[in-house]
């Protein structure tokens, strides 16, 4: 477990989380969050694990994340820019995004069980977004590849090939009110 408030400096709380997945850990949780940037930035890995993020993360968070089999569950909600040029990996934020979540995305699977901003899906080559609740205007703007499903169109099924089932049950998607904006 690394405790971000403890750490406070995002390179150092992402150097800690590179150091443990080179040592081949499966599982790392990220405690006490409360708002910080840039964590997991420009994670690179060639090692499965799974991250938990316990709290609400800051802007640009997993932005740049190149890491093929590591999958990341954010327990509460992201700032703007979520997964920005994300080229390989997942996240599943199990509630609200701000804006521009998925800017740039080249690849992976950004799933929010919550809401988006506007402009989701912005200058987007490749990979999936999936917004249970609904997304701001402008959504996919610009978009030159890659798949967004927002709201009604979201089904479970569609991301469960990307998270374990217990994370799946864990969120809202099978909640009363598709396409109803919680933000």
């Amino acid at each position: 477990m690394v405790r971000v408030d403890e750490i406070r400096d995002y390179a150092r709380i992402n150097a800690e989380v590179a150091r443990l997945l080179q040592s081949g850990v499966s599982r790392v949780r990220l405690a006490r969050c409360g708002g910080q940037r840039l964590l997991l930035y420009g994670l690179r890995s060639n090692r499965g694990c799974r991250i938990e993020v316990e709290g609400d993360v800051g802007p640009e968070f997993a932005a740049e994340l190149d890491a093929a089999d590591v999958r990341v569950y954010v327990e509460g909600s992201v700032a703007d820019g979520v997964a920005r040029g994300m080229r390989n990996g997942a996240v599943l934020v199990a509630g609200n995004a701000g804006d521009v979540a998925g800017y740039a995305m080249a690849g992976g699977t950004l799933a929010i069980a919550g809401s988006a901003g506007h402009r989701t899906g912005l200058d987007m080559t490749g990979g999936l977004i999936a917004v249970h609740r609904g997304a701001g205007r402008l959504a996919g703007e610009r978009r030159r590849g890659g798949t967004i499903q927002i709201a009604g169109a979201v089904d479970a099924a569609a991301i469960a090939d990307r998270f374990p089932a217990e994370w799946i049950r864990e969120t809202p998607w099978n909640s009363p009110g598709l396409g109803e904006r919680s933000r």
